[in-house]
């Protein structure tokens, strides 16, 4: 809940032109086209690439945490 709301501040408040620019950066320095570089670098696909990320490593992390916490009991 909270990261998608930081990143949504930080995306459209703070620095409001960093998708844009990015975008142009990536199209005039590899050799990605500007239709997918749009699709990849938006403020959607971030939120969504983030939240799944941090899924993810919870579900890791909780599962090293719970290993070492059940090693240590017995």
């Amino acid at each position: 809940f909270f990261n998608p709301l930081v990143l949504f501040i930080t995306f459209e408040y703070i620095s409001p032109h960093f998708f844009t620019k990015f975008i142009a950066y990536k199209v005039a320095h590899s050799n990605m086209s500007l239709e997918n570089a749009q699709k990849y670098f938006s403020l959607s696909n971030y939120i969504y690439i983030n939240t799944f990320a941090t899924l993810s490593n919870g579900i890791v992390i909780g599962a090293m945490v719970s290993f070492i916490l059940k090693s240590k009991k017995e």
